[in-house]
């Protein structure tokens, strides 16, 4: 879809949509932040592992190890169609987990690796990457860098079975995952793979610091200054200021800001973006859109008006939620040309 650039109807995104409204009044802040951040962290990750997702018996799980670039190994989850039959030539997703860079785990990747699957036959990989504060800037980049290289060369393994360089590869993430995720397509072509990628899917990423926005777009640059896009309990400047904290990034990297990339976006791969209307990350993503197309990289953007940050996960009732699949369902399937 396209989307609003100029400022009164880029602000009217953060319109609170009704169901969402109603829904939100359930949910309450527990920790103060963010003096209590080192508690909000370990407890979001206690809850993280608690986490169950109802299997399904037409999907498969595996659990297979990937090593990194300084010795370290990593855990990836494998999810593939249930009863291929022999000689089946199926696509790559490699798909990266949220959370602040600072919690969250590949099995969180699951609803969304099996509406891939059910909709587009496919194999998702879901990697594992060290989180902050253990492990600050730019450990959690590198680790993602080393296992989608390692997934590349090794793709075709019996304990992956995906055929990238015929049938497409993608690489995608929301939230932090997605922000990695773009990263990553940037040093997938300057750098190369043993498959080219053929696509990113980018869910709610932040991709530009506001330093670096260019002036002529600055005008359109609001959402990160708005108390409506900054205060909602899914992700607001509180729970923000944790997430940076522990990772402690260098803003000027472009290996934390895509947008910053040297060599330009040209080049890229379609890219397909998803983005909240009511989050602080909303302009920048619409901004980079904008840049990329303008470099001749394929776009496709799907905007929620109304909705905070990942709204799908805590709300997946919603219709707005339903809204969701369905577009994931279409734009994943544009992205693999299928």
């Amino acid at each position: 879809m396209d989307f609003p650039r100029e400022p009164k109807e880029i602000l009217k995104l953060a319109d609170i949509e009704p169901e969402y409204e109603e829904a939100s009044k359930s949910l309450t802040t527990l920790f103060n932040l963010p003096s209590e951040a080192a508690r909000f962290i370990q407890f979001t990750r206690d809850m993280g592992a608690q986490a169950e997702f109802d299997p399904n018996p037409a999907i498969t799980q595996t659990t297979i190890s990937v090593p990194t670039s300084d010795d370290y190994t990593l855990r990836a989850i494998v999810f593939k169609p249930a009863n291929l039959p022999p000689g089946a030539k199926l696509p790559l997703i490699v798909f990266y987990h949220g959370g602040g860079y600072t919690v969250g785990r590949p099995e969180h990747a699951a609803p969304t690796a099996h509406l891939m699957i059910l909709s587009t036959p496919c194999v998702v990989v879901a990697p594992q990457y060290r989180l902050a504060p253990e492990h600050p800037f730019p450990t959690g980049i590198n680790d993602c860098w080393d296992t989608l290289s390692w997934l590349a060369a090794h793709a075709s393994s019996p304990s992956i079975g995906a055929s990238p360089g015929t049938e497409g590869f993608l690489v995608g993430g929301f939230s932090a995952g997605a922000s990695m995720a773009a990263v990553l397509a940037h040093m997938a072509r300057d750098y190369g793979l043993a498959h080219p990628l053929t696509g990113l899917y980018i869910a709610c990423g932040s991709n530009c610091p506001p330093g670096a926005v260019p002036a002529r777009f600055r005008h359109r640059y609001l959402s990160r200054g708005r108390p409506e896009c900054n205060s909602d309990i899914s992700l607001n400047a509180a729970m923000l200021t944790v997430f940076m904290g522990a990772l402690n990034p260098d803003l000027s990297s472009p290996m934390f800001s895509s947008f910053l990339w040297p060599s330009g976006h040209g080049g890229l791969p379609p890219v397909y973006f998803q983005v909240a209307g009511r989050e602080y990350a909303r302009d920048e993503a619409l901004i980079y859109a904008d840049v990329l197309k303008e470099e001749g990289v394929d776009v496709r953007v799907d905007v929620y008006k109304g909705l905070p940050h990942v709204f799908w996960i805590l709300f997946p009732g919603l219709a707005a939620a339903e809204r969701w699949r369905g577009d994931t369902r279409a734009g994943i399937k544009w992205l693999l040309r299928k």
